[in-house]
């Protein structure tokens, strides 16, 4: 049977534990609610969210939509039942929020290399087919899905990933999802540029 003095202590380190437990949780909030400074008056949320030249409450003005895509089961399905499942009426974006989508799409869907196919049998999808999902969700037109495909293809030039259209190149060997999600994201930034 433990000592009063054991017992003392065991309490007493449990206290301590505690009260770092509780420092730690008021840290976390204190980074985010407090000024970052003690002669500022905003808080470091605030202050980030100005330097983004963004509303805190809603976010950077610039923000890509985030779409309800379909997990891999679901994307497994034809374009067509996509677009009969939804009502929503189409939204324009532009291309550089088109190719973030895209990529986004790929992260839910996963990649693959297709062959002649938009999406295999378990629903992962080459880059056209992340694309002509998007498609039938109502995200963009087909004026969008081509003018992010020439960004897409001027990435890979930049790349010197070759001068094949990027539905020829997503198939080739050596092309793997970082790749895929890289040639996507500075396509993005070529977009935004233009």
């Amino acid at each position: 049977m433990p000592t009063t003095t054991a017992l003392d202590r065991l309490a007493a380190g449990l206290d301590q534990l505690l009260a770092r437990a509780e420092l730690d949780a008021l840290g976390e909030w204190w980074a985010l609610e407090a000024p970052a400074h003690p002669l500022l008056t905003k808080t470091t949320a605030q202050l980030v969210a100005e330097a983004l030249h963004a509303d805190p409450a809603t976010g950077p003005a610039d923000a890509v939509p985030v779409p309800d895509l379909p997990g891999r089961w679901r994307a497994a399905l034809p374009h067509w039942i996509h677009h009969h499942l939804g009502t929503r009426p189409r939204l324009a974006i532009p291309a550089h929020h088109h190719l973030l989508l895209t990529s986004r799409a790929l992260e839910r869907t996963g990649w693959a290399a297709t062959g002649a196919r938009d999406r295999t049998l378990t629903g992962r999808r080459c880059i056209l087919g992340a694309q002509h999902l998007l498609h039938s969700l109502g995200y963009g037109d087909l004026a969008t899905i081509e003018t992010a495909g020439r960004h897409i293809q001027r990435a890979l030039a930049e790349m010197r990933q070759g001068d094949q259209p990027y539905w020829v190149w997503n198939d080739k060997p050596h092309v793997h999802p970082g790749l895929v999600h890289h040639v996507l994201g500075q396509a993005a930034r070529l977009a935004q540029g233009d």
